[in-house]
């Protein structure tokens, strides 16, 4: 999708204010954000492409999260219940409802805690 300078900047201050509006916990890494948003525009990926894909989003490499960042912040999603592996294929995740909550900004009860489910 082609995308001018002046699009480009809406979507990045939309961006920028949706996630001043998240409630961030601790245990989240600079990788939980990106994965969580990249899973709700997609409707499963493994960890390699996610890791992948995020390469080619950030706007210079330096601010690239890498593998290993992906990876613990998957982990953890996983553990509070954001992200979930898919029943079919246990390497692809797909992200929950709690996950999707978090990205509009809701607070969710216990976020600290892992998920019962």
């Amino acid at each position: 999708m082609f995308q001018d300078d002046n699009t480009s900047a809406k979507v990045n201050a939309i961006r920028w204010l949706f996630e001043k509006m998240r409630d961030r916990k601790s245990w989240m890494n600079k990788a939980s954000d990106p994965v969580l948003e990249l899973l709700s525009e997609e409707f499963a990926l493994n960890a390699r492409s996610i890791w992948y894909t995020l390469q080619y989003r950030v706007p210079d490499e330096s601010s690239a999260p890498g593998r290993s960042t992906v990876y613990r912040a998957l982990e953890n999603l996983e553990e509070h219940g954001f992200v979930r592996p898919l029943e079919q294929n246990n390497s692809y995740y797909v992200i929950t409802e709690r996950g999707e909550a978090y990205l509009r900004g809701e607070r969710i009860e216990s976020l600290d805690e892992p998920s019962e489910s």
